[in-house]
């Protein structure tokens, strides 16, 4: 009895090393039909915009009256070759009106509110007259003043502003570009298109920047651009690659400085398209190349054959 129950048992261990033999040469099988593939984000962009994807965006902009948000996915089926139905190109067309267009650009110019592009370019164009910021600074500055609740990232904005032009007119508009990352942080932090974590990184850069207590004095030479210098410079690459209007959407992808200069690099290779590239794949755009798994029919099979064996194995 005790011969023959050794020799099952001698049996089961042969059967299962043959077995594990079999699971090591179809392991060595499966390798052979999975593989990594790299997927950049142009890639990705094709594979995700297709015309009827664009087309269905279009249409819901428009029918929105949204014609900002038409127009970026318009440039982005030019960019990347598709024709889309004339219909649409028909109907944006005669939604946009430049009547509506300049009672856009003077309401932004005199609040400083940036609801759409246009309304936005009047805001960075009173900036740029310093009507805004002085505007800004009797409003924030008089509240500070006199000790009561003020906007502290607005007036900080705004004093740099106009040390800025100060800077600008002296040193005959070379630090003119920086004008623009103010104007346009300003914008975004009344319109809430800032995050939290990079509006409390550029407190920390502000008050590095100046002293409030200038505003007694109205002392704008002892502002030093230092610390703020970098995220300005940065924000009018950004604008220079698109828009004013596309760099205060594109803030709400930034939470720090490394974003910044994703979203910077990013703007630098698709241009005017940026806006509409994140959109299209949100964050994923600023992780860059990301490699996937690829696998063939074959290697299903082989890994439901590896499992089997394992579980035989164990048993």
């Amino acid at each position: 009895m005790n011969v023959f129950r050794g020799s099952i048992c001698y049996n089961t261990i042969m059967k299962k090393v043959i077995v594990a033999v079999f699971i090591i040469f179809l392991s060595l099988k499966l390798f052979e039909n999975i593989s990594y593939k790299t997927i950049d984000t142009d890639s990705l962009l094709k594979e995700k915009a297709t015309k009827t994807y664009l087309t269905k965006k279009i249409d819901t902009a428009l029918k929105k009256g949204n014609l900002d948000e038409a127009k970026i996915y318009i440039n982005l089926a030019k960019m990347l070759h598709i024709t889309l139905p004339s219909s649409l190109y028909e109907r944006y067309n005669k939604q946009d009106n430049l009547l509506h267009d300049l009672k856009d650009l003077g309401h932004g110019f005199l609040t400083g509110d940036a609801k759409n592009s246009k309304q936005l370019a009047g805001a960075i164009a009173s900036d740029f007259t310093v009507v805004g910021d002085i505007r800004d600074i009797t409003k924030e500055g008089g509240k500070y003043l006199q000790n009561k609740p003020y906007d502290e990232f607005v007036l900080g904005i705004s004093v740099v502003g106009v040390g800025l032009t100060l800077t600008t007119i002296s040193s005959v508009g070379s630090t003119a570009p920086l004008k623009v990352g103010a104007s346009v942080l300003k914008v975004a932090k009344r319109t809430g298109k800032l995050t939290k974590s990079f509006a409390k990184t550029i407190m920390t850069k502000l008050s590095k920047t100046y002293d409030k207590r200038l505003l007694k004095k109205m002392d704008f030479k002892s502002i030093n651009f230092e610390p703020i210098k970098p995220i300005f410079k940065n924000l009018n690459k950004i604008e220079k690659s698109t828009s004013y209007s596309d760099t205060l959407y594109l803030l709400k992808y930034i939470k720090d400085e490394k974003d910044l200069t994703k979203v910077t690099k990013l703007s630098q290779k698709y241009g005017k398209n940026t806006k509409a590239v994140l959109k299209v794949l949100g964050k994923s755009a600023l992780r860059g190349a990301k490699k996937v798994l690829v696998y063939t029919k074959d290697a299903i099979y082989l890994f439901g054959a590896i499992l089997l064996g394992i579980v035989y194995i164990l048993s």
